[in-house]
């Protein structure tokens, strides 16, 4: 029978490295290379003390800070240029942390910068964007078919994603109004925007783990999630009566059994209390432990995209409501004909 990988001395070091607990003398290699393979390589070296004890985390953390420094930089032009055309922006995911937490750029390696803004604004942005240099992907039909939700830019190899929406079509509910009424402004390393309260940023961060069936992102979204509840203070009680509200109860559930296999004696309020708390009906959870949690776990360490009937399998499970997900799977197969009409790639 295999070893479960928490069993592993490896992994119980990574993981208290991770969570901020004391540096030993001595840190196995075995240690960075899982902390590269989970994803989270450059965030335990940027404790000072762990980039000590190895010139592969050293030379990770120093890459990926000229990166965050270099985002950010593009982020300040950005939300400077929107800014001067009464448009406000909400960063989200790596660069909302990144400007929540830490100071000249995220430490963690970002594929994107993403940004919300709110529905009136959005057609807006391609023009502002362009003035930037920076070109949009896809332009037709899918950026601006009804119920889409992004436009893409790139400029150098670099690519920004305008939200106007968490998701294409509609499978959560999500009150976007209200959601701009909670936002507070923040002004940091020069730039000037808006953040989602602690409870929304919390709820989008596991919505956006299990948009991916939690397969992707590996441990660093559950370190992600730990420091949203412990750093930005959300309050769970609220969270867990938004989940429902949104849509995403079966999501926010399994993103607190994950994170209770990761800390079995969390000290945050989270892991089982919170689990129970928002425990779906027992038919349900069994699926959910079955065939989502379980599996997650082991994809901390192994991250990567699961075969796609897999994919579809467990975002099914992951709906809470199947009208919704039989209208996103109906504004899904629209859209994508529309794209292929087109001669386009989606």
């Amino acid at each position: 029978m295999p070893v479960d990988f928490r069993d592993r001395d490896d992994f119980r070091l990574l993981v208290d490295l991770l969570f901020g607990g004391e540096v030993p003398d001595e840190i196995p290699p075995s240690v960075f290379r899982l902390a590269s393979e989970a994803m989270v390589l450059e965030v335990v070296a940027a404790r000072p003390e762990v980039r000590k004890k190895s010139a592969v985390a050293r030379n990770a953390y120093l890459a990926q800070a000229a990166i965050g420094s270099l985002r950010l930089a593009e982020l300040t032009e950005i939300a400077v240029a929107m800014g001067n055309h009464g448009i406000e922006i909400v960063p989200q995911k790596g660069m909302a942390y990144g400007l929540m937490f830490e100071s000249g750029g995220p430490v963690r390696a970002m594929a994107d910068i993403d940004l919300l803004v709110k529905e009136r604004d959005y057609a807006k942005t391609g023009a502002i964007m362009e003035r930037l240099g920076y070109q949009e992907m896809f332009a037709k039909p899918i950026a601006h078919a009804g119920g889409h939700h992004e436009r893409q830019f790139v400029r150098d190899g670099r690519l920004v994603e305008i939200h106007r929406a968490f998701l294409r079509g509609r499978r959560i509910s999500v009150d976007y109004d209200a959601l701009w009424e909670r936002t507070r402004p923040v002004e940091k390393d020069g730039i000037r925007c808006r953040m989602m309260c602690p409870e929304d940023t919390l709820l989008y961060h596991c919505f956006h783990w299990g948009m991916h069936e939690f397969a992707l992102g590996g441990l660093r979204s559950a370190w992600e999630m730990r420091r949203l509840i412990v750093e930005d203070g959300a309050h769970l009680e609220t969270c867990a009566r938004r989940a429902r509200e949104w849509g995403v109860l079966r999501i926010f559930w399994c993103a607190a059994r994950i994170m209770e296999e990761v800390e079995p004696r969390p000290a945050a309020g989270y892991g089982r209390p919170l689990a129970d708390m928002l425990a779906p009906a027992p038919g349900v959870r069994f699926a959910l432990e079955r065939f989502v949690v379980g599996p997650s776990v082991e994809l901390l360490v192994r991250p990567g995209l699961l075969p796609r009937p897999v994919q579809l399998f467990r975002k099914a499970l992951l709906v809470d409501r199947l009208l919704v997900a039989l209208s996103y799977l109906w504004w899904y197969g629209k859209a994508l004909l529309e794209v292929r009409r087109d001669g386009r790639t989606w």
